[in-house]
């Protein structure tokens, strides 16, 4: 089977003493690598850039939820068929990707996860599918310290109304 379209992405904090490792053993096999960089203060971003991968850097910590959210934006953005998540901490074995990746490829899994790991790949469909419904969801960032005003675009049903109840609670309102 040939090798298809994957994007390995990195989320990091402050990770420059595991990272460089994770993008040697990362690259050794896969040409699409993506750091999601959560504004760290040490050489990471650094290392990622010297390391010739993609690197999107927030300015300034914006949690999980952001970092996640940059990640799929920018792996969407590179169309791939499968998406690969690991962290770039050093707890995750890069040469182990194929346990998460394998199952997706073969089509006998569309989201695979192994804690074991801490991989975890989504097919395309998957990722699109998420994206949409991030797509779906408005927050206007303008009023946040004050009680967000959400949106939930297209129509309104009992799903809608958990999923706008969901992000309130998750935006603390």
């Amino acid at each position: 089977m040939p090798l298809a379209h994957v994007v390995v992405a990195i989320p990091t904090h402050n990770s420059e003493k595991y990272l460089g490792t994770v993008l040697l053993k990362a690259r050794s096999r896969f040409s699409h690598i993506l750091v999601v960089d959560n504004a760290s203060e040490d050489d990471t971003v650094r290392i990622a850039k010297a390391a010739g991968v993609d690197v999107v850097r927030h300015p300034m910590s914006l949690g999980r939820a952001a970092v996640c959210r940059s990640l799929l934006r920018a792996a969407i953005d590179r169309d791939p068929e499968v998406l690969v998540v690991l962290n770039g901490n050093g707890y995750c074995n890069p040469d182990e990707i194929s346990r998460v990746l394998d199952p997706v490829l073969s089509g006998d899994a569309e989201i695979v996860e192994c804690s074991e790991t801490g991989f975890v790949a989504y097919s395309s469909s998957v990722l699109h599918s998420l994206m949409v419904r991030e797509n779906r969801i408005q927050v206007d960032e303008s009023r946040l310290g004050k009680e967000p005003t959400i949106k939930i675009l297209g129509n309104s049903s009992q799903a809608a109304t958990r999923e706008e109840d969901m992000v309130r609670s998750e935006l603390g309102g």
